[in-house]
């Protein structure tokens, strides 16, 4: 016996893990890709992102190509443009108003949130144009570990009304399920759908449920 619980909200389509080896060598990555893994290790798309770290001092900024890495720059702030330009190749079933998420490296407390897709509006490929300047300040903790660190970008995405259809009308297309879809709460008001599937020959038990609650947005 099985269980599935689809809702009409956001889900995780899976994790980025840009490492920061190339910050602690103080180079830029511009236009990078990395793919979205699932917990089960399945790739579910590309991030299109760009970090670029930056020095200033007395207002003005200075090379880092006078430095060989970060080790020459305890005890100053490190600034770091992190662009997240977008997703593509996205899940059909889970494309449709895609963010992205993260905690800065030192500030563990705070999520970073990406613009939505636009609101009912499917695409395996998404642009958000996300940028945000971080401080780094660059303390003996930060600068030892920062070879090893990594910025974990979540990328969430909602079932569309057509998915959630789909799996309602693929459900009620078996004889033995087909009664246990109430028309006067589909498909106008898809909520949550929760069912039970017994294979070799037992019943099956589907129940949708309407959700009137208002879904939040994710928070910046």
């Amino acid at each position: 016996m099985f269980g599935l619980e689809v809702r009409h909200d956001w889900n995780l389509i899976g994790k980025v893990y840009l490492f920061c080896d190339s910050l602690y060598s103080l180079l830029e990555t511009i236009n990078d890709e990395a793919p979205i893994i699932t917990t089960t290790g399945e790739n579910k798309g590309t991030l299109r992102y760009s970090i670029v770290p930056k020095i200033h001092e007395d207002g003005e900024e200075v090379s880092l190509l006078d430095f060989d890495d970060v080790n020459q720059l305890v005890g100053r702030t490190l600034d770091v443009k992190l662009e997240l330009h977008g997703a593509k190749g996205l899940p059909d079933q889970l494309c449709t108003e895609v963010y992205g998420q993260y905690n800065w490296i030192d500030e563990s407390a705070k999520l970073f949130t990406t613009a939505i897709s636009p609101p009912g509006k499917k695409s395996k490929n998404v642009d958000w144009n996300y940028k945000h300047q971080h401080e780094l300040h660059l303390n003996n903790y930060i600068v030892k570990n920062l070879s090893e660190s990594v910025i974990i970008v979540s990328v969430f995405g909602k079932i569309s009304e057509e998915n959630m259809k789909d799996i309602v009308n693929d459900f009620a297309k078996r004889p033995e399920t087909a009664a246990l879809v109430s028309p006067d709460k589909f498909p106008n008001n898809i909520g949550e759908i929760f069912f039970d599937d017994q294979k070799r020959g037992k019943a099956d038990i589907m129940i949708i449920e309407e959700n009137e609650e208002s879904i939040e947005q994710p928070y910046e």
